[in-house]
């Protein structure tokens, strides 16, 4: 639609900036109203993560122009890989990328091109600084960018579709919102994260724009983690360029930026989260060491999406599903009352380092009674430790949620050289606790004549 050239004011003050023109040729009514639709939304825009519009005018043959804030970065994907961010890094610049399309948003503009291209990473006194650019795809929520008419060609994407939400990817595209851009948020991260796209467009474009909708619409992402997982070939330099090992990286998805990612990237809006702002609270919590609010689907809503998704595809199956839901229903009422509510959870936290010990969670019951924790210590030395445990408490944001129970808690254990030791113990509590990421912290820990409060802390999932 138009070009940019890289240009020099010198009057009134002399500065290096940047001009967009309409390319010679594509004058068309939609172009030009695109055109000035983006030169209108940027002009509505003051932050300093939004590249600034300082002048616009025409050409002497009529060709419309804006000249705006030169910015010589690259793509945030590019940075983010070519100076090797740490997982942490990447997720602080993408903060800045949510704080300026909020403010996009906060003055009715969805930017309906989200993507890495369009998040530069540009350095500003030694500090990198995102810069949300191009604007052409921008829709305005509450008043009109521009009085010519924009029409959406039927049977045409617009946008990018490996970063498009499904609601865009719909013929008409018109009930969009700002989900719209938080989905494409989520699949920038996604690719931040995992080193790669959530799918590959590649076979779906060679069999035409349905096909690519379809994916859009109906196939449902690996994880992040999941995703790194199948990654054989590629997966060290993902890990090289991210400073890391994989223990590390799968530690950070499972604990919550899966979670993060997957509610980001829904394919139902009610499942996103409701803004930018929204995402990056969670991101956030995330790196504070708080747990994220985000959640995995249930069974139930997980089985609830599928059953959604197939009536979509056969909608003479809808008798048949409706009487699924009310057996299915029964079925889990009934198996509640069997099996009462006491249940383990999955995907603990990999192995943690402290002290020379590793510790490794086995086992974990949620009930009524409280949490149970099977844990078992190596030591990887080539000498025996005995050390001995004081108070040990179950934390959840940095709060106690319960001291152990006094009859379940080691006082003095003893590790051979090389060898292992497992032990149980049982965190009383009056209610069971919400599913989420919690740590078990030893309070007390003494090695010798050595003693250090909180000395040993690692995460367990209820």
């Amino acid at each position: 639609m138009g070009v940019v050239y890289a240009a020099e004011q010198r009057e009134p003050i002399r500065r290096r900036v940047a001009i967009k023109v309409i390319k010679v040729g594509m004058d068309t009514k939609e172009v030009l109203a695109r055109f000035e639709a983006e030169r209108q939304a940027l002009a509505l825009l003051d932050h300093p993560n939004v590249a600034k519009v300082l002048d616009a005018g025409a050409t002497a043959t009529g060709r419309p122009w804006f000249a705006m804030e030169l910015v010589r970065g690259v793509s945030i994907t590019r940075y983010c890989d070519d100076n090797r961010l740490s997982v942490k890094e990447r997720l602080e610049l993408l903060l800045q990328a949510c704080a300026a399309l909020q403010h996009a948003h906060d003055r009715g503009i969805l930017h309906r091109d989200v993507k890495p291209t369009n998040l530069l990473v540009t350095e500003i006194d030694g500090k990198p600084v995102v810069k949300v650019i191009d604007f052409g795809l921008a829709k305005a929520t509450n008043q009109r960018l521009t009085e010519r008419t924009l029409f959406t060609e039927e049977g045409r994407i617009i946008g990018t579709p490996e970063y498009m939400s499904p609601e865009q990817a719909e013929t008409s595209a018109q009930d969009v919102d700002a989900r719209s851009d938080v989905f494409s948020l989520g699949v920038v991260l996604y690719e931040l994260l995992a080193g790669v796209l959530p799918f590959d467009f590649k076979a779906a474009r060679a069999k035409g724009y349905f096909e690519v909708q379809r994916c859009i619409r109906e196939e449902e992402p690996p994880t992040p983690r999941q995703r790194l997982s199948s990654l054989k070939n590629s997966r060290d330099e993902i890990l090289k360029l991210r400073r890391c090992r994989l223990q590390e990286l799968a530690g950070s998805l499972r604990n919550g930026l899966d979670a993060v990612t997957m509610k980001a990237i829904a394919k139902a809006r009610r499942d996103r989260y409701a803004s930018c702002e929204e995402f990056a609270k969670d991101l956030r919590r995330f790196l504070a060491g708080e747990r994220v609010l985000a959640r995995r689907s249930s069974p139930l809503s997980a089985w609830r999406t599928s059953v959604g998704r197939i009536a979509r595809r056969n909608p003479a199956l809808v008798p048949a599903i409706v009487l699924a839901l009310i057996v299915g229903a029964a079925g889990t009422w009934l198996a509640g009352s069997i099996a009462g509510d006491e249940w383990t959870s999955v995907a603990q936290p990999p192995t943690t380092r402290s002290a020379d010990l590793l510790f490794d969670v086995l086992k974990v019951k949620n009930s009524k009674a409280g949490v149970e924790v099977s844990v078992r210590i190596r030591n990887d030395r080539d000498l025996a430790i005995s050390f001995e445990l004081g108070d040990v408490r179950l934390r959840n944001a940095g709060r106690d949620v319960s001291p152990v129970n006094p009859e379940n808690r080691t006082q003095v254990i003893e590790v051979q050289a090389k060898g292992e030791r497992s032990f149980r113990w049982l965190f009383p509590s009056r209610v069971r606790l919400d599913p989420g990421t919690y740590s078990v912290a030893i309070v007390s820990f003494r090695i010798g004549s050595i003693e250090s409060p909180a000395h040993a802390v690692f995460a367990i999932n209820l």
